[in-house]
Parts: C-alpha cells; structure tokens; sequence
C-alpha cells in the first residue's frame, strides 16, 4: 500500500474509533492559524474526535477535508473538577501550537512538536510561550 493511502486509512480508522469513544466532539472557531504535529493548519472552524482509548485525537477543519491533523494525547489531572470546554495553545511571537484539549470528562496534553522545541531553545523565544486560551462547545 503507498504510504498517502496506508495514511487515509488510519485517519478514517481514528475518526471512525472517535465516533466510538463515548465522548461528544468538541467545535471550536480559531481565528488564527495554528500547528499541530508540524502541520500548519488555516484559521477557521474545527472539530475535535477522541479515539477510543482517548490516547488520540484528531483535528479536522469543518470547511476542508485536507485541513486535519492526528495527535498522540496523553493524559493531565486537573486542579479543578467541572471544566469548561477549551482548547489551549502556545503562542511564539505569531505562531501558535495546539497544547491541551480540555473536555469535561477529560483533558490531554499534546506532546511538543519538533518546530515547538526548536522555538523553545532559541534565543529569539527562549522565555515562556503566552497561554491562549480558545472556548469550545460539546457537539451532541
């Protein structure tokens, strides 16, 4: 299998164990552009699946098909019970990575993407990337 069709196939395999997670999406509008997984994708409107073990999520733009990325998610206790739905990004002068994904039954933190770290060690942006915070609603 060429590796384009193997990577269609486990994205539709995510999306499909999404829709089994048990977990509603989540909707977001961000209004700048933003990367995740060394993919930059276009402001606009996102929906946000859990894979079934909640260990994956997938990000896809509700306007273009090829604006979708697939993250490895690992698990974050919060400080407070009952969040509301959120997104968090760090943002690097004009540059914005998608960080944590905040749901009521759960939150995951996206590991660092190798762009994210070389900005972290450089001395342009060495200090503490600024928290943007984007609300989110539950897609029933």
């Amino acid at each position: 299998m060429k590796l384009p069709q193997f990577l269609l196939v486990a994205l539709m395999s995510v999306l499909v164990a999404g829709a089994q997670s048990g977990l509603p999406a989540l909707n977001a509008q961000i209004s700048f552009p933003f990367e995740m997984r060394g993919k930059v994708l276009p402001a606009g409107e996102y929906t946000v699946d859990f894979g079934a073990d909640r260990a994956w999520l997938t990000v896809r733009s509700r306007e273009e098909v090829k604006d979708a990325a697939i993250a490895v998610a690992f698990p974050v206790v919060p400080k407070t019970n009952g969040c509301a739905p959120h997104l968090v990004f760090n943002r690097y002068g004009d540059r914005y990575f998608l960080s944590q994904v905040w749901h009521p039954n759960v939150v995951r933190e996206l590991p660092r993407s190798r762009q994210e770290r070389e900005l972290v060690t450089s001395r342009v942006f060495a200090l503490k990337p600024v928290r943007v915070i984007i609300a989110a609603k539950l897609v029933r």
